[in-house]
């Protein structure tokens, strides 16, 4: 049943239905606030097990001498690798290029194919030439192979 009121004129009308745009600012608030919450509830929900390892964590670096590269392979495509040439006269390895496929990106594999690449360097007794810019980015996060970087004079 309609709530009666009366009106100015004096006759009765019905009371006019709230809007939902009429709700008083703290309900409105309170909304709002509610909704990044749930997002963060829905993310813990939705965590990784740590236990179980991603194909990433998995993803092992390959050297593919024919190409002179050092390769992670996934799904049969190659998702990352850096490429080198060896001179032994000097006895160095020149890291020269990095690449890491978009859709592969954020996950290690360019720290991966380095590291490999360092330490195939080290037991051939080769030092490496940082050509490429993304080395230097590794020897910040490895600062402990930055001996095995030839030092400029």
């Amino acid at each position: 049943i309609p709530i009666q009121r009366e009106s100015r004129a004096g006759s009765m009308a019905s009371a006019p239905k709230p809007s939902p745009l009429s709700l008083s600012s703290s309900v409105k608030r309170s909304r709002k606030r509610s909704a990044p919450s749930i997002l963060r509830d829905q993310k813990k929900s939705q965590k990784k097990d740590p236990s179980k390892p991603t194909m990433y964590k998995l993803a092992s670096p390959v050297h593919n001498a024919k190409e002179k590269e050092f390769q992670i392979v996934i799904d049969g495509e190659v998702a990352a690798y850096v490429q080198y040439e060896i001179d032994l006269k000097e006895k160095t390895m020149d890291l020269f290029h990095t690449v890491t496929e978009e859709s592969h990106r954020g996950k290690g594999l360019a720290g991966k194919v380095v590291l490999a690449a360092f330490q195939c360097a080290k037991g051939q007794s080769l030092k490496i030439i940082p050509t490429c810019t993304y080395i230097a980015t590794f020897l910040k996060r490895n600062p402990a192979w930055k001996d095995q970087v030839v030092q400029s004079e």
